[in-house]
């Protein structure tokens, strides 16, 4: 989506009308890049273009051989859906966790973005 039709977005009947025809969608900045996390201080680096000023969502998919290597992982964990909240540093959300969940929970992963070129 470029500039014009981002604008075009914010406006209440024609927004809404893209809005359903599914022309307000944000396509990936970038997707399928592929990241080890086996070894400490692994990096990847992809070039992307943000054609609006916005705030652009991150998400980490993970990959499994077999739904047995996944329900054996303990870094990435299966997720409390009862404690799903949007918004929320990870920190706090531990807090609200009763210890026995948050086992589930797998690790933290911290993931440093750097934006080179504005």
């Amino acid at each position: 989506m470029g500039p014009l039709a981002f604008h075009l977005c914010q406006k209440p009947v024609v927004g809404f009308i893209m809005f359903v025809t599914n022309l307000c969608a944000f396509p990936p900045l970038f997707e399928d890049q592929p990241i080890s996390l086996g070894t400490a201080g692994t990096s990847i680096s992809t070039e992307f273009e943000a054609p609006v000023d916005t705030t652009y969502i991150f998400e980490l998919k993970f990959e499994f051989a077999s739904t047995a290597k996944r329900v054996e992982d303990n870094l990435v964990g299966s997720w409390p859906p009862d404690y799903c909240m949007v918004n929320v540093r990870y920190e706090k959300m531990l807090e609200a966790i009763p210890p026995k969940q948050r086992v589930r929970m797998g690790h933290s992963i911290p993931i440093r973005i750097v934006v080179r070129n504005a």
